[in-house]
């Protein structure tokens, strides 16, 4: 029978979806894990702000962690919105007693500013990070835990390993947007920093709790704590990076990205995979359009702009073709560069010749040397043949040899 690693989450609802214990499921399920949920409070909110607040009481969320405890496995959870100083200490006295894992994501102020929970809830979550894994605070929330102001990434790291000290724990201090990216971890002790890649982009709605959900995952996968930090800041990444423009204010973080991406690899490589058996089938296309002294390739780009190209290429040897090489991500050629400029989705890059500018001409093709959408992007003595899809593409390079 088939299962999977169960891990919960101990926070609040966002009725934009884009934060709280929906980011958290949708990160779980994006890194196999499968999540319960223990609802501390109810959000009206979207990517603009929260307009209400409605704590859930005490004991509702008691009854909810004695449900999924009684029945899952669960070896570790992680926080998001504690509403009040009873819930924390529900959680807290919880957390004693099932001996789980938890993940502190101290949450207390939003993106837009807005502060979800009170002043009271301080002292609390400071006991309750004494028995916790970790505790991933952002600057803002650094800044109340310890009561140090943080302008750069020594005043960052100062506040990391202070707080590390008063409360016994592990700490992932988040530098977010005003240090660019990069985090300070103390983990047993140890001070390390985590650079992340600074996304232009207002979209992070949602980026602390994909995080502290991935760290969560991560170790029910049975990653060590200073593994999780790291595979976690690198899934976050590239949620960031691949943030949807959705609603008025900041978008929200993707975690389904990390999922799409490798799922879009696949497609890539089986339609490359399928186009060159179609060339290899009518390789008069290749012979007429190739000179016996260049080589061709092909390229295609993924939404995620990853490009698959051969390794070798495609040659010419008098009526043959030989392709050379698997197909494989990560070069930079001809083609991927072309792909890149253009937006186009697939491209064969072969000689630049009479009969192609010809038939080019003859047919309506156009034919470009700038990055504007075209059919055919002119590079120095080649060509690179643009397409949206394989048909697409076969077709022009049929009109090309004639």
């Amino acid at each position: 029978m088939r299962s999977r690693p169960v891990v919960g989450t101990i926070a609040g609802s966002d009725s934009g979806g884009g934060a709280g214990l929906q980011a958290d499921l949708r990160t779980f399920t994006s890194l196999g894990t499968f999540g319960v949920t223990v609802v501390t409070s109810v959000t009206a909110q979207n990517t603009v702000g929260v307009s209400a607040i409605y704590p859930l009481p005490p004991s509702f969320v008691e009854a909810q962690l004695k449900a999924v405890l009684d029945d899952f496995d669960v070896r570790f959870m992680k926080t998001g919105v504690l509403p009040t100083a009873e819930v924390v200490e529900v959680v807290r006295r919880k957390v004693l007693e099932s001996r789980v894992g938890l993940v502190l994501d101290p949450v207390m102020v939003a993106k837009s500013g807005d502060r979800l929970a009170g002043n009271d809830v301080l002292e609390a979550l400071k006991n309750l990070a004494k028995t916790s894994l970790i505790i991933t605070p952002n600057l803002a929330e650094l800044e109340l835990l310890t009561g140090s102001k943080i302008d750069d990434l020594n005043t960052l790291e100062e506040a990391a390993a202070l707080l590390s000290s008063q409360l016994g724990t592990n700490v992932l201090a988040k530098g977010g947007e005003r240090l660019k990216g990069e985090d300070v971890v103390v983990i047993d002790g140890r001070i390390n920093h985590l650079r992340g890649t600074v996304a232009e982009t207002k979209d992070t709605h949602g980026s602390g709790d994909v995080l502290s959900a991935a760290i969560t995952s991560l170790l029910a996968r049975g990653r060590k704590l200073h593994e999780a930090v790291r595979e976690a800041k690198e899934f976050t990444t590239m949620s960031i990076t691949s943030g949807m423009r959705i609603g008025k204010g900041r978008g929200p973080v993707d975690p389904f990205a990390n999922v799409e991406r490798l799922a879009e690899r696949e497609k890539a490589r089986e339609e490359l995979e399928e186009l060159v058996l179609k060339l290899e089938e009518r390789k008069e296309l290749i012979v007429a359009l190739l000179k016996t002294e260049d080589k061709a390739n092909l390229g295609y780009m993924t939404p995620y702009s990853e490009v698959a190209t051969l390794a070798g290429g495609i040659i010419r040897y008098m009526g043959w073709i030989k392709v050379d090489g698997p197909i494989v991500f990560g070069v930079q050629n001809l083609v991927s560069t072309a792909l890149r400029r253009t937006g186009s989705r697939l491209g064969l890059s072969t000689s630049l010749t009479e009969k192609l500018l010809r038939n080019s001409e003859k047919y309506g093709l156009t034919i470009k040397e700038s990055g504007q959408p075209c059919d055919v992007l002119l590079e120095g003595d080649k060509v690179v043949v643009l397409a949206q899809s394989s048909r697409e593409l076969l077709d022009k390079l049929e009109v090309l040899a004639r």
